[in-house]
């Protein structure tokens, strides 16, 4: 297994938790895999892409230090990962969420981050979006970016017509999608280079108006391939496991603090 932190800053997750960084912004700008190194448009983007400028890049970081075709990759960042269960003296902020204090997370057993008996994947468990995720969508985010970003999907053959319809009505989401978690290798990098071509594409299109929103909505590629990322994973999952996804393949996501808050992340 690669295990692999993207980070703006020095991680608040203990070391022992990944191998490599890919760092981003100003932080560690002298790394190999700095992502300079990997990619001068996503640096460049970076105040837009946010963590995605990172996630993208992840297929040329692996370039750099190879790894089988058949191994796994774990993707962690700055404070988070994804790990089997809740632990008993954290805080649940949210369904899949807990807050947990550095001491805390370096007592955690490693073994707790890696995916269970003979699984090949350990990410978030999926929430329920009633309405589906064009519902959700249109809630929480502009609904125009999600309409622009599925038809781009099919203008690059990413998508299918009947494709973004189950997209739009599908109400299982897993947060991260295809850029945080434990993935073979084998479906990640090349759901990762089909998630960065289209989120350049649609920044090289549209980034005039996401430039122009709040730090927040800013994000919006993120929030998109996060999307996407999720149903392509749903979609491998399903294929995988016909009579039934086991549910010894979701965990929940362990947010290290050192001041015990939480807080939704901002450009």
């Amino acid at each position: 297994m690669l295990r692999i932190c993207v980070t703006h800053l020095q991680p608040l997750i203990p070391t022992s938790w990944f191998d490599v960084e890919l760092p981003l912004g100003s932080y560690f700008e002298d790394s190999d895999f700095h992502i300079s190194r990997l990619s001068k448009y996503w640096h460049a983007m970076r105040p837009v892409a946010y963590g995605s400028a990172g996630g993208y890049n992840i297929p040329e970081l692996i370039k750099k230090v190879g790894i089988p075709d058949d191994g796994l990759i774990r993707i962690t960042n700055y404070r988070k990962a994804v790990i089997r269960s809740m632990c008993p003296d954290a805080v649940q902020v949210e369904a899949n969420v807990m807050v947990l204090s550095q001491g805390s997370a370096e007592a955690i057993s490693l073994r707790m981050l890696d995916p269970r008996q003979d699984n090949r994947f350990l990410v978030v468990r999926p929430l329920i979006f009633d309405g589906g995720i064009v519902d959700q969508y249109a809630r929480a985010h502009k609904l125009i970016d999600l309409v622009n970003y599925c038809s781009l999907a099919v203008d690059l053959g990413i998508l299918n017509e009947k494709d973004v319809d189950s997209f739009f009505k599908c109400r299982y989401f897993i947060q991260g999608g295809a850029e945080f978690g434990t993935y073979p290798a084998d479906w990640l990098i090349p759901t990762l280079n089909c998630l960065e071509r289209l989120g350049r594409t649609f920044l090289d299109q549209y980034g005039p108006r996401i430039k122009e929103y709040d730090s927040y909505q800013v994000r919006a590629v993120g929030f998109l391939a996060e999307r996407l990322g999720s149903f392509l994973l749903l979609k491998r999952l399903k294929r995988s496991y016909p009579q039934g996804i086991p549910g010894s393949l979701f965990g929940v996501i362990a947010t290290v603090s050192n001041d015990g808050g939480y807080a939704v992340g901002r450009a």
